[in-house]
């Protein structure tokens, strides 16, 4: 049988009183709840639902700590936010005061998020890394990035990058290069992607230099007279 626990007193005892209307929801097959802790671990199947925070995840495990405001989220975690955002990962934790994800993968392997960053399109973008974290509109991922744009036909890696959904930008740094359509490439220390506009500023470090490499259409021969 599937347990469900709405946690009214848990949220009670640590939130401020304008925010005692927000019900987290946890549902789960085993869970077991510590009054004294404010502590609550679900194992098996768990289910979060946030509704004001527009914010659901799946998991096998989850610790949710009511004095630190805090949802640990273990094992094939999914978290889906505003219906249009994915983020996958081992681990993640949920900072509920910072309504702020931090997700981790286990060893050898990376995180992978997925982000509506075109306003009024259904368009996403998808950022592999190391860690990420998600927080008021600003999305920030470290070690070994890869961004993918597919409806722009863009691919670059760097060893950060974040994007603003506020600014509509996604700033790259640390080794960037940028694989655009029709096989242009630029390589520099950093570049910025201005969404909406489609154009990307790049800066090299102190001293050097930005590299890029257009690809040329194909010449064509006039036909002998």
């Amino acid at each position: 049988m599937i347990t469900r626990l709405l946690l009214f007193f848990a949220l009670w005892l640590v939130l401020p009183v304008q925010a005692q209307s927000n019900n987290l929801t946890i549902r789960s097959d085993v869970q077991e709840a510590n009054s004294g802790t404010g502590v609550v671990v679900a194992r098996g199947n768990v289910l979060l639902e946030y509704p004001s925070r527009q914010l659901t995840a799946r998991a096998k495990q989850a610790i949710y700590n009511g004095r630190q405001g805090t949802v640990l989220l273990i094992g094939n975690v999914v978290v889906d936010q505003r219906d249009r955002d994915q983020l996958s990962a081992e681990k993640i934790t949920y900072y509920l005061r910072e309504n702020r994800l931090k997700a981790e993968p286990p060893t050898g392997q990376q995180v992978t998020g997925s982000y509506n960053i075109s306003e009024g399109s259904k368009t996403n973008a998808t950022f592999s890394s190391d860690v990420q974290e998600a927080t008021a509109g600003v999305v920030t991922a470290t070690g070994n990035i890869r961004f993918e744009y597919p409806a722009r036909q863009i691919i670059a890696t760097a060893q950060k990058a974040t994007f603003n959904n506020k600014e509509r930008t996604v700033v790259m740094q640390g080794n960037v290069s940028v694989l655009q359509q029709g096989g242009n490439t630029i390589q520099a220390e950093s570049v910025t992607y201005a969404i909406d506009e489609s154009r990307f500023i790049a800066a090299p470090t102190t001293g050097g230099q930005v590299r890029a490499t257009y690809t040329l259409p194909p010449e064509t021969k006039s036909p002998p007279r």
